[in-house]
Protein backbone atom coordinates (compact mmCIF):
# COMPACT_ATOMS: atom_id res chain seq x y z
CA UNK A 1 0.00 0.00 0.00
CA UNK A 2 1.04 3.57 -0.61
CA UNK A 3 2.68 5.35 2.35
CA UNK A 4 3.24 2.16 4.34
CA UNK A 5 6.32 0.22 5.29
CA UNK A 6 7.28 -3.14 6.72
CA UNK A 7 10.15 -4.10 8.99
CA UNK A 8 11.47 -7.65 8.70
CA UNK A 9 13.70 -9.45 11.17
CA UNK A 10 16.54 -11.59 9.83
CA UNK A 11 18.13 -14.27 12.02
CA UNK A 12 21.65 -15.32 11.13
CA UNK A 13 24.07 -17.84 12.56
CA UNK A 14 27.76 -17.04 12.23
CA UNK A 15 30.16 -19.99 12.26
CA UNK A 16 33.93 -19.91 12.30
CA UNK A 17 35.46 -21.50 9.25
CA UNK A 18 38.97 -21.95 7.97
CA UNK A 19 40.02 -18.60 6.59
CA UNK A 20 36.95 -16.47 7.44
CA UNK A 21 33.61 -16.81 9.24
CA UNK A 22 30.50 -17.85 7.33
CA UNK A 23 27.01 -16.48 7.89
CA UNK A 24 23.91 -18.62 7.49
CA UNK A 25 20.40 -17.19 7.16
CA UNK A 26 18.18 -19.08 9.60
CA UNK A 27 14.82 -17.33 9.10
CA UNK A 28 13.06 -14.12 8.13
CA UNK A 29 10.34 -12.80 10.45
CA UNK A 30 7.54 -10.65 9.08
CA UNK A 31 6.78 -9.29 12.55
CA UNK A 32 9.99 -9.36 14.60
CA UNK A 33 9.91 -9.01 18.37
CA UNK A 34 10.90 -5.47 19.31
CA UNK A 35 10.77 -5.84 23.07
CA UNK A 36 13.60 -5.28 25.52
CA UNK A 37 13.87 -8.96 26.44
CA UNK A 38 17.61 -9.09 27.17
CA UNK A 39 20.44 -6.67 27.95
CA UNK A 40 21.71 -7.29 24.39
CA UNK A 41 18.43 -6.56 22.58
CA UNK A 42 17.56 -3.44 24.60
CA UNK A 43 20.05 -1.04 22.93
CA UNK A 44 19.59 -2.72 19.53
CA UNK A 45 15.80 -2.30 19.55
CA UNK A 46 16.11 1.31 20.69
CA UNK A 47 18.52 2.04 17.83
CA UNK A 48 16.29 0.31 15.25
CA UNK A 49 13.27 2.33 16.38
CA UNK A 50 15.21 5.62 16.38
CA UNK A 51 16.70 5.02 12.95
CA UNK A 52 13.39 3.82 11.49
CA UNK A 53 11.78 7.13 12.46
CA UNK A 54 14.69 8.96 10.82
CA UNK A 55 14.13 7.03 7.58
CA UNK A 56 10.34 7.40 7.61
CA UNK A 57 10.10 11.05 8.74
CA UNK A 58 13.42 12.86 8.26
CA UNK A 59 14.55 11.35 4.94
CA UNK A 60 11.49 12.33 2.87
CA UNK A 61 11.74 15.89 4.19
CA UNK A 62 15.52 16.29 4.06
CA UNK A 63 16.45 14.19 1.04
CA UNK A 64 19.91 12.92 0.25
CA UNK A 65 22.45 13.66 2.99
CA UNK A 66 19.92 13.26 5.81
CA UNK A 67 21.26 11.39 8.86
CA UNK A 68 19.51 8.00 8.80
CA UNK A 69 21.62 6.32 11.46
CA UNK A 70 22.77 2.80 10.68
CA UNK A 71 20.43 2.27 7.71
CA UNK A 72 22.01 2.00 4.26
CA UNK A 73 19.63 3.06 1.47
CA UNK A 74 19.47 0.93 -1.63
CA UNK A 75 17.50 3.60 -3.52
CA UNK A 76 17.00 7.18 -2.35
CA UNK A 77 14.50 8.20 -5.01
CA UNK A 78 11.71 5.68 -5.69
CA UNK A 79 11.34 7.05 -9.23
CA UNK A 80 14.99 6.31 -9.94
CA UNK A 81 15.89 2.65 -10.64
CA UNK A 82 18.69 1.08 -8.55
CA UNK A 83 22.13 1.17 -10.14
Amino acid sequence: RKNTTELFGYDFMVCPASGRPRAWLIEVNSSPALDYSTPVTCPLVKKVMEDTVRVMVDLPEGGEGTDIGEWVPLVLDSARPPQ
